[in-house]
């Protein structure tokens, strides 16, 4: 995301991209017991995990109950708790702002994505801006993090890790604190 904000690597993404593939290939080829993990995964859930849709899905019911308010904080760890065949014990759901939704109701979803919107709003604000290339690279790092960070966040149930939250309070604080050139005026 960092280097396709940049217009002039876009080509050096795009070759990188296909390096990436046909790595994964020769991997595939000269050592397939490296990636083993990876396709086993892959052939046991196939490309859609149906079990984490079902889980998804109970959520959303149990939502639908109460949507404005929620089931209390405390209960956070319940969304979509369903016992999946083969699994033998509950799961929960795995989509954080469903985990938010749950516990806090409409207004704890908002405020999570209302932690992503607001600052990727004024990163963008701000590389509207004339700034030195430092600042312009800072904010576009800060851009590709927090997308990094807000499909992280939706593929686990991360409700509670504090070390997931830093980076965007820390690029947020800097996208607030950047200014345009200033203007002076003669007097």
């Amino acid at each position: 995301v960092f280097a396709l904000l940049q217009k002039n690597r876009r080509r050096t993404v795009m070759h990188a991209l296909m390096a990436l593939v046909v790595l994964w290939g020769a991997l595939t080829y000269l050592a397939p017991g490296a990636i083993s993990q990876y396709s086993d995964r892959l052939d046991e859930v196939g490309l859609v995990d149906y079990g984490r849709l079902a889980v998804a899905a109970q959520a959303l019911v149990e939502i639908s109950q109460k949507p404005l308010l929620g089931w209390g904080v405390n209960h956070v760890g319940e969304a979509g708790l369903t016992l999946l065949p083969g699994t033998g014990e509950p799961q929960g759901v795995h989509a954080t702002i469903l985990l938010y939704w749950y516990g806090a109701g409409l207004l704890g979803a908002m405020g999570f994505l209302a932690l992503f919107a607001i600052p990727v709003r004024q990163m963008l604000r701000v590389l509207r801006k004339k700034l030195s290339n430092n600042s312009i690279n800072a904010v576009r790092l800060g851009l590709a993090v927090y997308v990094s960070i807000f499909i992280f966040f939706n593929l686990g149930p991360y409700f509670y890790s504090r070390f997931l939250y830093m980076p965007v309070f820390v690029f947020a604080g800097f996208a607030a604190q950047i200014r345009g050139p200033v203007d002076v005026r003669s007097v």
